[in-house]
């Protein structure tokens, strides 16, 4: 009992240390660092150049909306490179840019949802891809299916329909997985706004 008594009481004391080490400004940043890691990494993924994903960062967790400017002086980046890219962000509507009243400045701010659903389109372009590559190898197998038995024993037939059999089971399970993905997502999606706007003051 005492034994159980000392590790309730650890872990409350590490639950506490933590809370204060989160309080700090350096950890903070460090978390925000990793948040930024995050996007670079999912930017690159994508093809694209990982500054793409510090940017959009940069512009998603300001608690103020950004300018060129801004953006430039926080990456290093020349203004004209940074243009590029905030054009390339705008287009997919990663960000939204507005005009500062009686100014000609213009302000950024970032949408984490739409950055979010450009990778959802990236699964759906791949399902219909997938989904169209299975109905060929599934026409093989039943084409092969329907062969005189002589044919379908023949090693060339064989190694076939093998090769066609596995394809056929991969593809068939990435839909799957592609078709829970979209739902789980989604059902995240709804329980998350419902907490949001009861965080809302």
């Amino acid at each position: 009992m005492k034994n159980t008594q000392t590790a309730v009481n650890l872990i409350r004391v590490r639950r506490l240390r933590r809370t204060r080490e989160l309080s700090s400004q350096a950890d903070l940043q460090r978390l925000r660092e990793m948040f930024i890691k995050v996007n670079e990494d999912m930017i690159r993924v994508r093809g694209g150049e990982p500054i793409q994903g510090r940017i959009y960062s940069l512009i998603l967790l300001s608690d103020t909306p950004l300018t060129q400017e801004d953006i430039a002086a926080s990456t290093g980046y020349s203004r004209s490179q940074v243009s590029r890219f905030l054009k390339h962000m705008e287009d997919n509507a990663f960000i939204v840019a507005r005009s500062q009243p009686g100014t000609r400045t213009i302000l950024y701010e970032g949408r984490s949802r739409s950055f979010v659903d450009n990778f959802r389109g990236l699964f759906s372009s791949s399902r219909q891809f997938i989904q169209e590559k299975v109905r060929v190898v599934d026409y093989i197998l039943e084409e092969l299916s329907r062969a005189p038995p002589k044919e379908r024993s023949r090693p060339e037939g064989l190694k076939l329909r093998e090769a066609a059999k596995v394809y056929s089971s991969f593809m068939h399970a990435l839909l799957e997985i592609l078709d829970e993905f979209n739902e789980s997502f989604e059902g995240r999606l709804k329980k998350l706004e419902v907490e949001l706007m009861r965080e809302a003051p």
